[in-house]
C-alpha cells in the first residue's frame, strides 16, 4: 500500500439552488486518484463554480472568451507529487531536493460549470451526479498529465477515465 495520498477538498463558489455532494465528489476523485503511485502527499481542490467563473479562467488563461465545463490547473510541477517513471520509485523531474519528501503541498485545482453539469447531464439523458463524476474525472486527469491531443494520447486518458467512471458507478 502506498504511504502517501492525495486528499481532495471540495469548495463551492457559486449561486445555484443546487447544491453538489462533497462526500460524492470526494468519492469519485479518490478512485480516480487510486491507480496512481504518489511520491509525497498533496491535496487537490475541486471546484464547483458557475459559467461565470469558468469563462473568465478560460479568458484569462486560454485566451478564450467562452464558459466550459470544466478546467484544470496544475499549482506544483507534477513530478514533484506522482511517480513518473514506473520503473523507479524516483520521481522524473530534475527538481528532486526542492520539496522534502514529508512536505504536503497543493497538486492543483478543477474547476467545474455547474450550469454545464446540468445542460450536459440533461443533453445525454444522463444524472446529475453522473456528469459531474465525468467532468471530475476528466479534470483530474489533466491535472495528472492526461490531455487528448491526438489519437494516442485520447485513447490512453479514455482508458484511465473509463476504469474510474465503472469503479465509481460500481460504488454507488
Amino acid at each position: 500500500m502506498n504511504k502517501y495520498t492525495c486528499s481532495p477538498k471540495v469548495h463551492e463558489n457559486h449561486d445555484a439552488d443546487h447544491c453538489v455532494s462533497e462526500d460524492w465528489v470526494i468519492l469519485v476523485a479518490i478512485e480516480t486518484l487510486k491507480p496512481h503511485i504518489f511520491i509525497r502527499n498533496c491535496e487537490l481542490n475541486i471546484i464547483i463554480g458557475d459559467d461565470k467563473l469558468l469563462k473568465s479562467l478560460n479568458l484569462n488563461h486560454k485566451g478564450i472568451n467562452d464558459s466550459t465545463d470544466v478546467l484544470s490547473f496544475n499549482i506544483e510541477p507534477i513530478h514533484d507529487f506522482v511517480l513518473v517513471d514506473e520503473n523507479s520509485r524516483q520521481s522524473s523531474g530534475n527538481s528532486d531536493f526542492i520539496m522534502p519528501e514529508a512536505a504536503s503541498g497543493l497538486i492543483g485545482e478543477v474547476i467545474i460549470s455547474i450550469e454545464k453539469i446540468f445542460s450536459q447531464s440533461r443533453s445525454k439523458g444522463i444524472s446529475f451526479d453522473q456528469e459531474l463524476a465525468i467532468l471530475v474525472i476528466h479534470g483530474i486527469l489533466h491535472i495528472l498529465g492526461f490531455d487528448h491531443e491526438d489519437d494516442q494520447d485520447y485513447q490512453k486518458m479514455q482508458e484511465f477515465a473509463d476504469k474510474a467512471y465503472s469503479a465509481v458507478m460500481n460504488i454507488s
